[in-house]
């Protein structure tokens, strides 16, 4: 199996996603999630050098898609602009010869769970027809958003070019400082993947009174919420190429503390 380790946006310390490449290399990291959370501003020229760098350094690219995509809209026109995003975000990804798009599929708003479900679907098969790269739906970490693990499963089991992207931290958060990595990957077995892409950080998060839980901000992965060392057992003997992107504030710093694990329990880079 191969391991693919990195963060989400350039190393602290990099001046731009170009030398960012060259750092992640001196680092010993291999992967990078190039953050478009504000907009789909990267060239076309500077997505075909940096894609150019990652292949010869062998760094392995995915693309976070802006933020305020929504696919649960009812707004004709303001569901256009979010497929408009996702399109943006997958010819930058040609460019870069990125592994996948990954995206927040949206807040239910005041649809029920059903409807967002019927709605998803079609969304995701049209947005899929209209793109090469992988569609990549992300665990969230709200009640109020669309994304728990079996809602993500079910629409990439429906629809063909959209994979999951199982933030671990997201899923802890929703459970109110509970995760069960067993029966996650038990849900993800269902699909037969061949790789995965997965985010990982610690996480801050508040309870509900119905003893669910919000996200509030991402940590760092020292404060083991959720644990790093017993995901990073199950990857190894899950035996699936797997990315793993760091969302911790400290990012290239807790992806080599990631390695560090990884190599800790026996995975050799």
């Amino acid at each position: 199996m191969k391991l693919w380790l990195g963060p989400a946006g350039t190393p602290i310390d990099s001046k731009s996603s170009l030398s960012a490449i060259t750092d992640l290399a001196g680092l010993g990291l291999n992967a990078m999630e190039l953050q478009f959370t504000y907009g789909v501003k990267m060239g076309i020229e500077t997505a075909r050098r940096i894609g150019e760098l990652a292949k010869q350094g062998g760094i392995r690219l995915s693309i976070h898609a802006p933020y305020y995509i929504n696919l649960l809209q009812q707004d004709k026109a303001k569901l256009n602009r979010s497929l408009s995003n996702i399109y943006e975000s997958a010819k930058r990804a040609d460019l870069l010869g990125a592994k996948v798009v990954v995206f927040h599929p949206g807040a239910y708003m005041k649809m029920q769970k059903g409807a967002a479900m019927e709605q998803m679907i079609s969304v995701c098969e049209e947005a899929s027809k209209n793109v090469s790269v992988p569609l990549g739906l992300e665990l969230t970490g709200k009640q109020g958003q669309f994304g728990n693990i079996d809602e993500i499963v079910a629409v990439c089991k429906a629809v063909k070019g959209c994979v999951p992207v199982v933030d671990f931290a997201h899923d802890y958060a929703r459970n109110a400082g509970h995760i069960d990595y067993d029966s996650i990957f038990k849900k993800l077995n269902t699909l037969k993947l061949k790789e995965h892409h997965f985010h990982f950080s610690g996480i801050n998060f508040s309870v509900r009174e119905d003893g669910l839980g919000n996200e509030r901000n991402h940590e760092p992965i020292s404060v083991n919420k959720p644990p790093f060392k017993p995901l990073a057992e199950k990857i190894l003997k899950e035996k699936i190429d797997s990315a793993i992107i760091c969302e911790s504030p400290l990012l290239d710093r807790d992806s080599l503390a990631m390695k560090r694990i990884f190599r800790e329990i026996g995975y050799g880079f």
